[in-house]
C-alpha cells in the first residue's frame, strides 16, 4: 500500500480517477509478489545448493508443463462457473450485466502473482520440504492449515469459509502431488481468484473486485451466509464446499487408477 500511495503522489494520479488508482495498486501487489516469490526461490537454492528447483515443484517450463498450467487453468474456471449457476439455480444469487474497465488486465496479472507467491509459499517450499522428511499426509495437511491461517483476517469469515479455505489448500496440495508440480496449483489458482472476482463480480475471500468486473454478483436478501457466501464470496457457500470435495475425490481417484500412492 505505501508503494501504491507513493507512485500515486509521485504520477500525480488523482484520488477520484479510480481505474488510475486502481492499477497501481494492483501494480504495488504485483510487484511484491514476485520479489516475495523469488525471495523464496532464492533462500530455497541458498538452503539447498545441491538441490534443483524441480524438488520445490518447478521443473523446466516446457510443453508438458504449460498444458499442466493449462489443465489447472480450465478446471479453476469451470469450478467457479458452476458455482455460480448454482446459486443461480438455488435461488440464492443473481447477476447482472456490469461495465468492466482496463483494470481487468491489472487484476488479471495481480491474480497470477498471488497464484505464485501463493502456491510458492504453501504447495512450493513448504510441501515439498514437508514431503521429504514427514510423508505424503503431512505435506498435504500442515500447507492446507496454514493456508487457512493466512486468511484469518480476511473481511466475513466465518467458520463454512475457514473450512472451505483448507479444503482448497487439500485440493491445490494434492493437485501439486498427483500432476507432479505446481503448475497446475498456480492455474487453478489463478482463474478461480479471477473468474470469481472479475467475471461474476462476488468477493474473493472477502476482497472487493467487482469495480472491473463483467458481472456484479447479488446475493438474495433473507437467506442464510451458507448459501449465499455473505460478504466473504463464493467461497463461504456450502456449493463451493460441495466443488471442492468432488474436486478432491476425482483427483484422488485419478492419481490411484494411474499410480498407488506412496505414504
Amino acid at each position: 500500500m505505501l508503494l501504491g500511495n507513493n507512485l500515486i503522489s509521485l504520477l500525480g494520479v488523482k484520488a477520484h480517477d479510480t481505474a488510475a488508482v486502481q492499477w497501481l495498486y494492483n501494480a504495488e501487489d504485483i510487484i511484491g509478489n514476485i520479489f516475495i516469490g523469488a525471495a523464496l526461490l532464492v533462500a530455497f537454492r541458498i538452503m539447498n545448493r545441491h538441490r534443483p528447483f524441480s524438488d520445490v515443484g518447478f521443473p523446466r517450463l516446457c510443453s508438458r508443463e504449460i498444458r499442466k498450467l493449462l489443465l489447472g487453468m480450465l478446471i479453476g474456471a469451470a469450478s467457479i462457473a458452476v458455482i455460480a449457476a448454482v446459486l443461480v439455480f438455488a435461488g440464492a444469487a443473481s447477476f447482472e450485466k456490469h461495465s468492466p474497465d482496463f483494470g481487468l488486465i491489472g487484476f488479471f496479472i495481480m491474480f497470477v502473482s498471488v497464484g505464485f507467491i501463493e502456491e510458492t509459499m504453501t504447495r512450493g517450499v513448504l510441501q515439498h520440504t514437508l514431503q521429504k522428511h514427514c510423508g505424503v499426509i503431512v505435506a498435504v495437511a500442515a500447507p492446507s492449515l496454514f493456508f487457512g491461517f493466512i486468511h484469518i483476517n480476511n473481511a466475513g469469515l466465518s467458520i463454512l469459509s475457514m473450512i472451505n479455505i483448507i479444503l482448497a489448500g487439500i485440493l491445490l496440495a494434492l493437485l501439486t502431488y498427483a500432476s507432479g508440480s505446481i503448475y497446475a496449483a498456480i492455474g487453478f489458482h489463478t482463474t478461480w481468484n479471477f473468474f470469481q472476482g472479475c467475471v461474476f463480480g462476488s468477493p474473493v475471500s472477502g476482497n472487493i473486485m467487482s469495480q472491473s468486473s463483467l458481472l456484479l454478483e447479488k446475493p438474495h436478501d433473507g437467506m442464510t451466509s451458507w448459501l449465499t457466501g455473505g460478504s466473504f464470496g463464493f467461497e463461504g457457500t456450502v456449493f463451493c464446499s460441495v466443488i471442492y470435495l468432488i474436486t478432491i475425490l476425482a483427483i484422488l481417484i485419478w492419481h490411484c487408477h494411474n499410480e498407488k500412492i506412496k505414504i
